[in-house]
């Protein structure tokens, strides 16, 4: 069970009782329901029997300085008595780790897929996938600097997916940061820690200071992921689509699916390769299974639409 132990207009703290040496705070990612996921991977932290802290984000708001301030002064008393403080967090989460790392005398931080601010005078040029959650009012000065850096801070980040992984070059620059690559897992690297025994030894090698140990038990899970195996399948079949190969395309989308069928882009690229052959049908029934993944990309939505225009119009 999980108790409220602070809360403000921006931030509330859960806390789950462990074994009391170590302390997890554990960062919510975007569109965080706590009543549906409750504190992000409390069931993995407490299994290696760490005291865990959720600090929920209440809305996508990049975990705010004054709000923190507030929650940083709140749970002081309480993190004084644990021999070590981890920070962890994925993509917003993994921002407000490494930001608020130093202020909460952080001894590790595990930041997966961070962004480096998402101030539009900062980013505009290469990343405008968070305009829309900047608000100055709250976000002023948000970005990461080396003042805010605490502890041992490893990044994972996918060096082929170039707006996460120039987001993470930034943080590198700061301090004493070590980047760890994910190649082929796009923004989802968690997804090679997302078993209990993995992560357990990942944590247990960075904890430890043995960051090569880190990088090859990260290396060696991300290669037998289902997950990667079905990210390398679709960018073979986007490869196949840009050389008009659409039977090849097909075969490599549906090896895809059955390593992993909860990536949106999978069922995008399905869509594609029906519309070149004129099945504006089964495009629409692919578009509407990418949607169903990622229900909040406009992106997908404009498929979407334009895939029932096209099986509209070919009922005619």
């Amino acid at each position: 069970m999980s108790e409220k132990i602070f809360e403000n207009d921006e931030i509330s703290v859960y806390f789950s009782a462990g074994r009391g040496e170590t302390a997890v705070l554990s960062y919510s990612s975007m569109r965080h329901d706590f009543a549906v996921k409750g504190i992000p991977a409390l069931a993995m932290m407490q299994s290696y029997g760490y005291d865990t802290f959720g600090i929920i984000a209440r809305r996508d708001n990049w975990y705010p300085i004054p709000s923190m301030q507030a929650v940083m002064q709140a749970l002081r008393a309480r993190l004084a008595s644990y021999s070590c403080r981890l920070a962890y967090g994925s993509s917003m989460g993994a921002y407000g780790a490494i930001k608020h790392s130093k202020g909460f005398g952080c001894d590790f931080v595990l930041a997966l897929a961070p962004q480096y601010t998402i101030d539009p005078q900062r980013v505009a040029e290469w990343d405008g996938r968070y305009h829309s959650n900047f608000r100055a009012e709250l976000n002023a000065d948000m970005e990461i600097s080396p003042q805010d850096l605490g502890g041992q801070i490893t990044v994972i980040a996918d060096p082929f997916y170039k707006m996460d992984m120039r987001h993470a070059a930034y943080i590198e620059k700061l301090g004493a940061v070590n980047i760890i690559r994910a190649s082929g897992c796009e923004h989802l690297v968690i997804q090679p820690l997302a078993g209990r025994e993995v992560m357990g030894n990942f944590l247990q090698a960075l904890m430890t200071g043995n960051h090569r140990r880190a990088e090859s038990i990260y290396r060696d899970s991300r290669k037998a992921s289902p997950y990667y195996r079905g990210i390398m399948l679709m960018y073979l079949a986007q490869r196949y689509i840009n050389r008009h190969d659409p039977d090849s395309a097909a075969l490599a989308v549906e090896a895809s699916i059955a390593a992993y069928d909860r990536h949106p882009q999978v069922f995008l690229a399905a869509s594609k390769i029906h519309t070149l052959c004129k099945d504006y049908n089964k495009a629409l029934e692919a578009a509407l299974e990418a949607q169903a993944r990622d229900p909040n990309s406009a992106w997908t939505a404009r498929v979407v639409n334009e895939a029932r225009r096209r099986a509209s119009a070919a009922a005619i």
